[in-house]
């Protein structure tokens, strides 16, 4: 479960600096490149979910 945490950890890591990246670069052109911004949002989000939900795991296990 660890690997599992820092998995997501480095995974959300890589798609906060490509929204970065997307967003400083693209923030004034076409509206599609906006809607990719938007989708590297959404996986950040999605990301940040299946961290917590992970983390809450090991702590309830760790506890047994």
């Amino acid at each position: 479960m660890i690997e599992l945490i820092e998995y997501i950890k480095l995974h959300m890591l890589s798609l906060e600096q490509d929204y970065e990246e997307f967003y400083d670069k693209y923030r004034d052109t076409l509206e599609y490149k906006h809607e990719l911004i938007n989708e590297i949002k959404g996986q950040i989000i999605a990301s940040r979910h299946l961290l917590s939900v992970a983390e809450g795991i090991l702590i309830k296990n760790e506890g047994n």
